[in-house]
């Protein structure tokens, strides 16, 4: 924001965190513990990012291609005894091109979200949220909604408007192939990985290196390579 100055950002993902519906962690062991601690950093992150957007006049929404909320139901707006997932709620309703709830329904925060570290940040964004249908074949996408300085109608037109073939935004499509993680980098992580964890090993008192031929078909590794 500080280098760009856009009027609008637009997130890969949800905007509403969905940790925020498990409620508080105990914390015990080592991974629980660092766990926590990567929770807090990003409380402490989203909380200076909506702070910084809203000093600077900046709307914040998040665009889910597959949701799996179940606010609808939470809130009371559908009922049919259990609980469901918002889209198929609405897979049969809507057409390509509308949107419910219209307009974007406030969130009632401390109704759905147990409590817990990140409760305070859900309430500080008080989020709103719509579902729309971008395409036909397609699940209704959800829209987040945080700080906003336009009407929320507006940046759905905006959405929809500068969709693709797949049904996806344009802006949401370029940042998703620019930073996927193609066939080529999940190798080349997992070969770092396993050479890494081979010198370690091999560093160990009385480890042969036949000791650690169990690791390499899975890449189809031969020892001596």
């Amino acid at each position: 924001m500080r280098k760009h100055s856009p009027d609008l950002v637009i997130i890969d993902g949800p905007l509403i965190p969905p940790e925020a519906l498990k409620g508080p962690k105990k914390i015990g062991s080592r991974a629980e513990t660092a766990e926590k601690e990567a929770t807090d950093r990003y409380c402490e992150n989203v909380t200076a990012f909506l702070e910084e957007a809203e000093r600077r006049r900046v709307s914040v929404v998040g665009f889910v291609k597959r949701p799996l909320s179940r606010y609808l139901c939470q809130e009371g707006l559908v009922s049919i005894g259990r609980e469901i997932a918002d889209t198929v709620a609405l897979n049969y309703l809507l057409k390509v091109g509308e949107y419910a709830p219209a307009p974007p329904r406030r969130l009632d925060v401390d109704r759905i979200f147990a409590g817990g570290e990140l409760l305070d940040v859900v309430r500080r964004m008080k989020p709103a949220y719509t579902f729309i249908r971008m395409r036909e074949g397609e699940i209704p996408a959800r829209i987040d909604f945080g700080p906003l300085t336009v009407e929320p109608e507006k940046i759905i037109s905006f959405l929809y408007e500068y969709r693709l073939r797949d049904g996806l935004p344009y802006h949401v499509a370029k940042v998703d192939e620019e930073t996927k993680f193609t066939d080529k980098i999940v190798r080349e992580i997992y070969e770092d990985a396993i050479h890494t964890y081979i010198r370690r090993l091999l560093r160990e008192e009385d480890v042969k290196p036949l000791d650690v031929a169990p690791v390499m078909p899975a890449r189809g590794w031969r020892v001596g390579r």
